[in-house]
């Protein structure tokens, strides 16, 4: 895997854990009442959906072994430039069902590094 590669799912994987230990025991109301929290949250998921774009340009052989690849990227472009139709409930909801599929899939990949 060249090393460009293995940044962006090191990038990936940082901001998937920090999502996760920020929004650990919080529920969908709390989250949505704590603008810290989302705040950073939105913050770290730029950062993954950025890396997942890169790492698409760069190797999209390893982006495609990623089952939610181009959701992610799509999410990059709500929370960049369509920032006022984010839904909290959207956020949460990929914070809750995708994030952890997301952290094992990279977390696997890197391991065959």
């Amino acid at each position: 895997m060249p090393p460009r590669s293995k940044k962006y799912l090191r990038d990936i994987l940082d901001a998937a854990l920090l999502v996760r230990q920020f929004t650990h025991g919080k529920t969908l109301a709390s989250y949505e009442s704590d603008i810290l929290v989302r705040s950073a949250v939105e913050r770290q998921l730029t950062i993954l959906c950025e890396a997942m774009t890169q790492l698409v340009s760069s190797d999209g052989s390893i982006a495609e072994q990623i089952s939610d690849h181009e959701s992610i990227i799509g999410m990059r472009i709500v929370l960049v430039h369509r920032y006022g139709d984010l839904d909290h409930r959207r956020v949460w909801s990929t914070i809750t069902l995708s994030l952890p599929v997301l952290i094992q899939e990279v977390s696997s990949l890197l391991e065959q590094c």
